[in-house]
């Protein structure tokens, strides 16, 4: 009885934490933007040892820019993947020359006035005399629940299956395509979405033989975390909140957290690099605390713009286009970029109490140094040995260096005895 009344105050902890999150992370998103010169007197404040409860009034930089950036990255692993799956037959050899297939499309619409559509087509391929190729329409059927025309089945509103059958009677090479798409009544020949999969099969003369199939389709789901379905999915039976607390917990996001600190850290050390303020953990610790303030709209205004591509659909923008659909989009992470830079020049030049000019600079070299510094690391994502070698190389390699630099730093104090 004790663990369970335990439990429920850890839930009730759990559940007021997160409604003040929800209250708190857009009121300090909100301030940061309209006023960034705000956070860095507050963080000050903050951080008087005479202050009760740091962080009561806005939310704490760190677990803001955790919040802002991590957890969208978390919850990446949980999104659908949106598209058309050949769920019968599977690659490989099938009895018979009857063949049954069946598809499922994962729709991002959710749209109750739209319709949809599927279209198949087999086609032969045929080989002249002088090796040229061509395609012989065989055969094509039209799905449509605008027209009354529809075999398939809903699933849900934006998951449906389809089915097509043939029999083969003559042996070759054939293709059977089939299209999927939604749309609404006005603008029928502007589909809201559209999908594809392709299925080759080879029929054999002798026909003893078995049929082969290969398929090509874009994968169901985004990944094993992430089931829509009859069958056992591998979060099944698990609560949403404990699989969130496994995928925090992992060693990978664990690294993830940490390096999406480095930047910030990165940019409180410009602040005071060459400076005559010593580097220790306390003249860093409120630059630091600045400069995740600084980055949590950033962070925020990329996933933004990443979720909003990912669900995009052409109807968005009254059918404007996928191109210009994906550029309204990539506006507000363009002035997020802007406002960036202007609080970062404005912020070090204050700081290091330099030049405008000089502050720019700074910043260019930050942000260069960040992008060189992850495509670096991203580049050596598959290559694990070459990663593991060069790991290997740096440690001779920096021992060298520092061995020099105590070698010239001895030299140059032996110099200056004799000079003086």
């Amino acid at each position: 009885m004790t663990s369970l009344v335990g439990f429920l105050e850890e839930i009730e902890k759990l559940a007021y934490k997160l409604l003040l999150w929800v209250i708190l992370i857009p009121k300090t998103i909100a301030k940061i933007v309209i006023n960034p010169r705000w956070a860095a007197g507050y963080i000050k404040e903050e951080l008087k040892e005479d202050s009760a409860s740091p962080f009561d009034e806005y939310i704490s930089p760190i677990v803001l820019l955790l919040a802002v950036a991590l957890l969208p990255a978390i919850v990446v692993n949980f999104l659908p993947k949106f598209g058309m799956t050949v769920i019968n037959p599977h690659d490989g050899f099938i009895e018979g020359r009857f063949v049954q297939v069946e598809v499922e499309s994962i729709f991002k619409s959710y749209s109750y006035n739209a319709h949809t559509e599927f279209s198949w087509d087999l086609t032969k391929i045929q080989i002249d005399e002088l090796g040229n190729y061509s395609y012989l329409s065989v055969y094509d059927e039209f799905h449509s629940d605008y027209d009354g025309t529809a075999f398939f089945q809903y699933i849900d509103q934006n998951r449906i299956k389809d089915a097509f059958s043939v029999e083969f009677t003559e042996p070759g090479e054939y293709y059977l395509s089939v299209f999927a798409s939604r749309f609404h009544p006005e603008r029928r020949y502007q589909p809201i979405e559209s999908q594809y999969a392709e299925i080759s099969i080879l029929v054999p003369e002798n026909p003893d033989e078995q049929i082969w199939v290969s398929k090509y389709d874009s994968t169901t789901f985004a990944s094993d975390n992430f089931y829509v379905g009859t069958e056992a999915s591998p979060g099944e039976g698990r609560a949403t909140t404990e699989i969130v607390g496994e995928e925090l917990k992992d060693e990978a996001n664990i690294l993830l957290a940490l390096a999406l600190m480095l930047p910030p850290l990165l940019f409180a050390l410009a602040t005071k690099l060459f400076t005559q303020h010593s580097i220790s953990e306390t003249a860093l610790k409120e630059s630091f605390y600045t400069q995740c303030y600084y980055f949590s709209p950033l962070s925020l205004a990329i996933w933004a713009t990443y979720y909003a591509n990912y669900y995009v659909t052409t109807d968005i923008f009254f059918y404007a286009g996928e191109q210009i659909s994906r550029f309204i989009m990539f506006i507000p992470l363009g002035l997020a970029l802007l406002w960036f830079i202007i609080v970062e020049i404005n912020a070090i030049a204050l700081e290091r109490e330099t030049t405008l000019d000089n502050s720019f600079f700074i910043v260019v070299v930050c942000v260069i140094s960040i992008l060189y510094t992850t495509n670096f690391f991203l580049s050596f994502t598959g290559k694990r040995e070459v990663f593991r070698v060069g790991a290997i190389w740096s440690y001779p390699i920096l021992t060298m260096v520092l061995l020099v630099s105590f070698i010239l730093t001895r030299i140059g104090k032996r110099i200056k005895r004799k000079k003086s």
